[in-house]
This record gives structure tokens, C-alpha cells and sequence, in this order.
């Protein structure tokens, strides 16, 4: 659901700079307000990769990933999506199941 969230938000700050017209070049789709979601939303994408990284028992800082380009995209993909280890890791229970009763 954040993901989805992130997807629905960034595209309506996309969607207001384009109809106000306040993108920050005429080649640009991008304006203002989606540029300051893009940052209000940072950290919490940032502990959000960190948290899901530590499902799968690897460090945030493989988020770093990220800027390598096709590969490092690939990888944290691949990372991100796949399944959290079965019991507790180094970075203890899964998130999931510290909150299920």
C-alpha cells in the first residue's frame, strides 16, 4: 500500500504542475510541487527500503544500489521483492510479524 500511495500522490503533484503550468522549464514535466513531495517524502522512503532490506537480512545500506544504473536497479528489485526471512535475522523478527497477534 505505500508504494501505491507514493504512485497516486506523485502522479497528482505531476499531474497540478502540469494543468497550473509551474514545471521548471517548458521541455520539463516537472514542477514545484512535485519536486516538494519529492522531498517531504524521503525519509520515509528511505526507512521504508531500510526496514523491507532488513526483512530480508541485508543491510540499508544496499539501498545504495540504487545508483548504480540497470544493474543496481535490478538488484534492489529483486531485493525489495523478495521474501523476508523465516524467523528472526540479525535485525530481529520480520515486521510483519511483530505486529500480528
Amino acid at each position: 500500500m505505500f508504494v501505491a500511495y507514493q504512485a497516486l500522490f506523485g502522479a497528482t503533484a505531476l499531474l497540478l504542475d502540469n494543468v497550473l503550468g509551474i514545471t521548471l522549464d517548458d521541455e520539463s514535466a516537472v514542477g514545484y510541487t512535485f519536486l516538494m513531495y519529492m522531498l517531504a517524502v524521503l525519509m520515509p522512503n528511505i526507512s521504508a527500503g531500510t526496514r523491507r532490506l532488513h526483512d530480508v537480512n541485508r543491510s540499508g545500506l544496499n539501498l545504495l544500489a540504487a545508483f548504480v544504473p540497470v544493474v543496481g536497479w535490478a538488484w534492489l528489485l529483486y531485493l525489495l521483492c523478495a521474501d523476508g526471512t523465516p524467523g528472526p535475522n540479525r535485525y530481529g523478527l520480520a515486521y510483519h510479524k511483530v505486529f500480528a497477534y
